[in-house]
């Protein structure tokens, strides 16, 4: 048998190191990989989705003056954008309207505010009478020019020192207080004064101030309402009339159950076909109508009808 040279060994020992070397190499880059069966939560899963692939019935419906503004005028120029020829209902405690979105999907109502907090809803329905999208947004009106440019409000979720965090109709909301913040909060029974302490989780609140960031207000005052806390009384049905007004009576059957609903109409009752003004006896029975209502005590009272004599074929 012919001896191996040295050279030779020399040989194998080179490749045999760089094998080695390109193994570990390979090793080491493949741990630094993602791997492929990470544990997260569900809430991780469905946020990462959503970021990816916004999901059709996640449209957004965009307005300005923007949820959050505090205002000094009662009367306030709507505009907002969504899809086109689409109807859109305003509704709040002050004020109803229905409007149509134009062929760009624009759209603008003069609303009318109280003073104080207005919560004011907005629904787009298509021209087959379906709902496509739905905003829920909240304005101050102030004369106070010193009272800050804007506000949060919400349902208190969790307090942390001097950081209060709401749960809002448009997600989670901070408000920072210290000591110049002005402080209305219910005193509890036995005590001085009412302090941060004294806020409960749960409570309605309301700061205004300035905001540091889209989700974060450093609060000039803090207002703490508990027992009966504001909320949007007005809600709206889409239907067909099934009977004609009686005894200022009528009834609308409801798109989306198919069950009948009873309306009352009173001195504040608006009656508009397609956005213009109309009599007690244009509401016919067979008409498609969007009614905006509110109840009183065992009744629905109708604020707006709407109706509409054609439907736009889907």
């Amino acid at each position: 048998m012919k001896p191996i040279s040295v050279n030779s060994t020399a040989k194998i020992a080179v490749f045999l190191i760089l094998i080695l070397f390109l193994t570990y190499a390979l090793w080491w880059l493949w741990q630094r990989q993602p791997g492929p069966h990470r544990l997260v939560s569900p809430e991780s899963v469905t946020t990462a989705t959503q970021e990816a692939r916004p999901a059709e019935n996640q449209k957004d419906i965009q307005i300005t003056p923007a949820d959050g503004s505090v205002l000094k005028s009662s009367k306030v120029l709507l505009q907002g954008k969504f899809l086109p020829d689409d109807f859109v209902l305003i509704y709040s405690n002050a004020y109803q309207a229905i409007v149509k979105t134009d062929k760009t999907g624009n759209f603008e109502s003069e609303i009318t505010l109280n003073m104080g907090l207005n919560l004011v809803n907005l629904t787009t329905i298509s021209g087959n009478l379906k709902e496509e999208g739905q905003k829920k947004f909240s304005f101050w009106l102030t004369k106070d020019e010193d009272a800050g440019k804007n506000f949060f409000t919400g349902t208190v979720k969790s307090i942390f020192d001097t950081l209060i965090t709401l749960t809002s109709a448009n997600g989670d909301k901070n408000i920072r207080t210290g000591k110049s913040t002005k402080l209305d909060i219910p005193e509890e029974d036995g005590t001085q004064a009412a302090g941060i302490k004294n806020i409960r989780i749960g409570d309605f609140a309301i700061a205004l101030g300035e905001a540091s960031s889209r989700d974060t207000i450093i609060a000039q005052s803090l207002q703490i309402i508990r027992g009966d806390k504001p909320q949007n009384t007005r809600d709206f049905i889409i239907g067909k009339i099934s009977a004609n007004v009686r005894q200022d009576l009528f009834s609308v059957k409801n798109n989306k159950d198919g069950k009948l609903a009873e309306f009352a109409l009173d001195k504040n009752s608006q009656i508009t076909p397609s956005g213009q003004k109309a009599k007690i006896t244009d509401i016919e029975k067979d008409k498609n109508a969007i009614v905006i209502y509110h109840k009183e005590d065992d009744k629905n009272i109708a604020d707006l009808i709407y109706l509409i004599p054609q439907i736009t074929s889907p």
